[in-house]
């Protein structure tokens, strides 16, 4: 099996996906002019980068690993613009999830999208991973009003419910699944959607959400001239670090 290697990390071709776009001439024609977005994702179990012009998505690279982001997220970029048939320099913006979700993946994305923003002189957009998973159940064909949620790690869920234009009809809350699923029968009924799992649960649909929703929601939101986000953390609570390992010995 083809392996590629960076910084002693082996990645196989299974855990590492690159996927390109075959656009039809109609489609290259509408999106001729128009700006080139690198969209960056790390907030959940895996990282990934995607290249989106004029509402179309030109390739995707992603690696489903929860850990160890930092090592490789420079190259999936790479892969993305390489598989597109572009260069660095042809890329006009830079979209990334600021969170909620994890705190290291959060970090390492900014940095990486923060840097490609200073490296470029490039325009840096931030997007709330919990609407962009919204975005993306509306593209999935999940119609109506949906709670979208993202894992906390500490056995409840950040949780915002959006409409069909993905508004935020809430603020952002930490909760439980089972309070979701009775707060969503006391009122009108919503979509539950969280992050593909292994266990199946009633009353919740799956949908994944990665640098393609990231940079297409961007794109959305500069083309109806929406305010944008800055590439910051969108941090729910306070981050919980664990002792120092000097502390800790």
């Amino acid at each position: 099996m083809y392996q590629y290697e960076q910084n002693n990390i082996i990645l196989t071709q299974d855990a590492r996906r690159v996927t390109p776009i075959t656009m039809s001439d109609t489609d290259k024609k509408c999106v001729q002019n128009a700006p080139i977005i690198l969209g960056l994702e790390a907030s959940g179990d895996h990282a990934s980068a995607a290249i989106v012009k004029g509402s179309k998505v030109l390739a995707e690279a992603r690696i489903d690993q929860k850990h160890g982001h930092a090592s490789y997220f420079v190259s999936l970029a790479a892969d993305a613009v390489a598989q597109a048939h572009l260069r660095f320099s042809d890329i006009t913006h830079i979209a990334a999830g600021v969170g909620p979700g994890s705190f290291t993946g959060l970090r390492v994305c900014l940095s990486a999208a923060k840097g490609f923003v200073l490296a470029g002189g490039l325009v840096g957009v931030g997007v709330n991973g919990l609407r962009a998973r919204a975005f993306a159940a509306q593209d999935q064909g999940i119609k109506g009003t949906i709670i979208s949620c993202a894992d906390t790690r500490r056995g409840s869920y950040f949780a915002q419910k959006y409409n069909a234009d993905y508004e935020a009809q809430e603020t952002i809350t930490d909760v439980t699944l089972a309070e979701l699923q009775q707060n969503d029968k006391a009122h009108d009924e919503a979509v539950i959607v969280v992050a593909p799992s292994e266990e199946a649960q009633d009353g919740i649909s799956f949908v994944d959400m990665s640098a393609r929703h990231i940079a297409l929601l961007a794109e959305y939101d500069m083309t109806h001239n929406h305010d944008l986000m800055a590439l910051d953390a969108l941090y729910v609570a306070e981050p919980k670090l664990g002792p120092s390992k000097k502390a800790a010995s």
